[in-house]
């Protein structure tokens, strides 16, 4: 019987340069270790600094040298996640420098590709124990991010590997009827209309009203409700299925930022929707990422589902360039600095990414397959330095008793909804199975 143990971390969106001989970097790279399969969200570009930025980017701009991915590989991680929104940050000539970089550094790699074939395609992992795979895969993206098949006679588009969502508000009568004014008093539908009877835009939905990019039905109750685009989800489901005939065990990793109403650690519902398609397709595991904060864990059909790890390297505040858009935006003339730009971006917000604590705290799991089954799965409680020097904060270690003990009850509360339950006991939070 085939036994094959995973790591996993959120989201390293690392910018600058790690030293390893630290007490806080030991004790995790040995935890990740202890696994044969060793995954990681790489939220960065990596390039050598000569790559245009592109018009649009993942807020801010994040690229970083190729040394820097080495340091992230010291932590033992063999396998690397790279669909998100700053995967194209730095334009086509970017995303080639970042595959280089990766195949450089012999580590495998899914999610960007030179079409869509290859972004789409799982990573291989060759282990003495068995075959591992990886789907890497985005919900949050600017759509000149996505990847493409190539044709007949056109070569495909170099990207990512993009989940389209979609959201469907349901109103009132009484709702409906005061938007259809709003709409008709400002024409705001007048160039959409005309783009639909040009045969420019699809029509619309039956019994829809577009209002501001949404669609707006009439119900009993008002709500919003997402879901995953069918074409993306059957082929992304299929892609699955498929591998069932050269993998042992499929993973796959899915970055979001989208919630489904006003907190970060609700899940949409289209994430519920493509996590449980992926177990059902038969992957092994659903590990999410997107958000700065951790969300429920639900064991589905025995496999895990982690709908966020939240962050494991945030570097955010430590972005060495960004370009003159950046400064624009914050209202800062073309010259500006780059720390005078991370300055401004934190003064705008009430609550900055940078001073909320919750951004700092997250858990790594490790989990046991022996053939088909689920055997084992806890998490070790991290922190991120939220207290630490500038140059230090945003770079993992271990946590307190304190702190652990606070993890664990959170993720206890929000993940009570998904049936799963958890213990705290001895530095790891255990997942009843």
């Amino acid at each position: 019987m085939k036994k094959v143990s995973f790591t996993a971390a959120g989201d390293a969106l690392t910018v600058r340069r790690i030293t390893q001989d630290t007490e806080r970097f030991a004790p995790l790279a040995e935890f990740i270790k202890s696994a044969d399969a060793r995954l990681v969200n790489l939220e960065a570009v990596i390039s050598d600094g000569s790559c245009f930025p592109s018009a649009f980017c993942g807020e801010p701009w994040v690229t970083a040298e190729p040394e820097v991915l080495e340091d992230l590989l010291q932590y033992g991680f063999n396998m690397l996640g790279c669909a998100n929104n700053h995967s194209m940050d730095y334009s086509y000539e970017g995303l080639y420098q970042t595959m280089a970089a990766c195949r450089n550094a012999g580590v495998a790699y899914a999610g960007i590709g030179k079409n869509l074939f290859e972004a789409e395609s799982p990573a291989v992992l060759e282990l003495p124990q068995g075959r591992v795979g990886l789907v890497s895969v985005t919900s949050s993206f600017n759509m000149a991010m996505r990847a493409g098949y190539q044709g007949p006679k056109l070569p495909g588009r170099p990207g990512v590997n993009c989940l389209r969502t979609s959201t469907k508000y349901t109103v009132t009568g009484r709702q409906l009827e005061v938007l259809k004014e709003i709409a008709e008093e400002t024409a705001m539908n007048g160039q959409h209309n005309n783009a639909v009877d040009a045969g420019f835009c699809l029509p619309d939905p039956e019994g829809s009203l577009p209002f501001l990019l949404n669609y707006f039905y009439e119900g009993e109750k008002t709500e919003k409700h997402t879901c995953c685009h069918r074409g993306d989800l059957e082929r992304i489901t299929k892609i699955i299925r498929e591998s069932a005939d050269y993998v042992d065990y499929l993973v796959v990793m899915i970055h979001s930022h989208r919630i489904k109403r006003n907190s970060y650690n609700e899940p949409a519902d289209y994430l519920e929707e493509f996590s449980r398609a992926c177990i059902d397709a038969g992957a092994a595991a659903v590990v999410g990422g997107g958000t700065h904060q951790f969300k429920p864990i639900e064991i589905y059909k025995g496999r895990p589902i982690f709908y966020s790890l939240g962050d494991f390297i945030f570097q955010n505040h430590l972005v060495p360039v960004q370009p003159p858009d950046y400064m624009e935006f914050y209202r800062l003339p073309p010259t500006a600095s780059t720390v005078e730009a991370v300055r401004a971006n934190r003064s705008y917000g009430r609550l900055p990414l940078q001073a909320d604590r919750g951004n700092y705290l997250s858990v790594i799991p490790y989990f046991e397959f022996e053939g088909e089954r689920m055997s084992r799965l806890v998490l070790k409680p991290i922190e991120l330095g939220f207290e630490l020097p500038e140059t230090l904060k945003g770079i993992p270690g271990e946590t307190d008793e304190e702190t652990a003990r606070g993890i664990a009850g959170f993720l206890s509360k929000i993940s009570a909804p998904y049936g799963t339950e958890l213990e705290y006991r001895d530095g790891l939070i255990e997942v009843r199975l």
